[in-house]
């Protein structure tokens, strides 16, 4: 995301925050080196403390307190990581801060409740990731399955960032025509219960590693 952001020229200013100091510290400066190749107009600054963000006018929250290998569910996660978001939003509530929260937490959708709620800001200052990242995840196996590039299919997983969340695949499609439409014409035949899986694990494969 910090990447992005500087390479789009999206802000002005960037800061970086993180409880480990030399990480942030770190990410800061391979940001800077990057932005000077792309001419990158964005200000990056190292925050060292949480009140130096109160001013910004998006804080995007996507820390975890630690790596758990033995990861079973998201809501392993949020007895993980419900301290360290009272600790983080309550600070900057107290700091006055009136901005937005991108939450890219997990548990995804219930961090993004309690950031709301804990922060006592509008509903429509507070965003999470939802299931962006599991559409994507969606359209690449899709796209494997069916021997296409993904910017081809437009499909959607819907529900909670989680093992409930479900694909909508009667509403997808394959260069404009109907995904279980094209399917047929091709002779293909989708197992959708192991497609949805495999969404819903990839998560989990990626974070144990």
């Amino acid at each position: 995301s910090a990447y992005n952001i500087v390479v789009q020229n999206i802000c002005s200013e960037l800061y970086l925050y993180d409880i480990k100091q030399d990480l942030a510290l770190a990410h800061a400066r391979d940001l800077e080196d990057m932005s000077a190749i792309h001419s990158s107009y964005t200000r990056i600054i190292h925050a060292t403390n949480l009140e130096q963000l109160a001013s910004c006018d998006i804080i995007i929250l996507a820390f975890r307190k630690e790596n758990l290998k033995e990861l079973s569910s998201r809501l392993v996660e949020l007895q993980n990581n419900i301290t360290e978001l009272k600790d983080i939003v309550l600070s900057l509530k107290h700091a006055n801060f009136k901005g937005k929260y991108i939450v890219a937490t997990n548990p995804n959708d219930t961090i993004t409740y309690y950031t709301q709620i804990l922060s006592s800001l509008p509903k429509n200052h507070v965003f999470g990731s939802g299931t962006n990242l599991d559409s994507s995840r969606l359209k690449k196996i899709l796209a494997k399955d069916l021997d296409l590039n993904p910017k081809d299919i437009t499909a959607y997983m819907i529900g909670e960032h989680g093992d409930s969340q479900f694909s909508a695949l009667s509403t997808a499609s394959v260069l404009g025509q109907n995904l279980l439409t094209f399917c047929d014409k091709m002779g293909k035949k989708l197992d959708i219960e192991n497609i949805e899986k495999a969404v819903v694990n990839e998560g989990y494969f990626i974070y144990k590693r």
